[in-house]
């Protein structure tokens, strides 16, 4: 596919490789928060017309890192449907904001309407040992919604340990990247395991 680039390859023994155990994963989602469509990449993110108070979404993130928890209420209706493990260690949670470079601010205020205001780009990079099916997208929107002041955290922290599913939407698919998936595999002949990302 014209979306895949190949950087590297291995040979592999199959007996000691499994696609779907990898020892982590790391997810990125990205959301347009501008009263304005974004034009160019938006394919490539969730556009949120309301502005969104990332400090509330920091703070109820750090409250998910290093805790290893049942993560059912940000599971999708297929996954509570199934008889599986569905316990999750998120190992790292990170929203970052990004404004607008300043030759693109000075172009803004000198040739766009007062209307056009332009906000934030903020990125959400999650790293866990394993994802639930949606559960990147849930917990993106979750984010959101207490971004926006209609979700409170501790209704979300009730939620978890009650194992309830969140009644939030789920984030578009169009925001979402997956950045590496960890596997410990043997690259070499050498007889010792050696950690890659793939």
């Amino acid at each position: 596919p014209n979306d895949i680039a190949v950087r590297a390859a291995h040979t592999i023994p199959r007996e000691r490789f499994n696609i779907h155990q990898p020892t982590s994963k790391t997810y990125m989602y990205l959301i347009s928060s501008n009263c304005v469509r974004p034009v160019l990449g938006r394919q490539c993110c969730w556009h949120i017309k309301d502005a969104l108070d990332v400090g509330k979404m920091r703070q109820f993130a750090e409250g998910l890192v290093g805790v290893s928890a049942d993560y059912s209420s940000f599971a999708c209706a297929r996954t509570l449907s199934e008889k599986r493990n569905r316990r999750c260690t998120i190992h790292s949670l990170n929203i970052e904001e990004h404004m607008p470079a300043h030759e693109e601010q000075a172009f803004l205020r000198d040739h766009a309407s007062l209307y056009l205001k332009q906000r934030n780009v903020i990125k959400v990079v999650v790293r866990a040992d394993r994802f639930l099916h949606h559960m990147m997208r849930i917990l993106v929107s979750t984010l959101v919604e207490i971004g926006r002041g209609r979700l409170d955290a501790e209704v979300v922290q009730r939620s978890l340990a009650s194992r309830e599913r969140l009644k939030v939407d789920t984030a578009p698919a169009h925001g979402l990247t997956l950045v590496c998936a960890k596997y410990d595999v043997l690259l070499t002949t050498s007889s010792q395991l050696g950690s890659t990302t793939l």
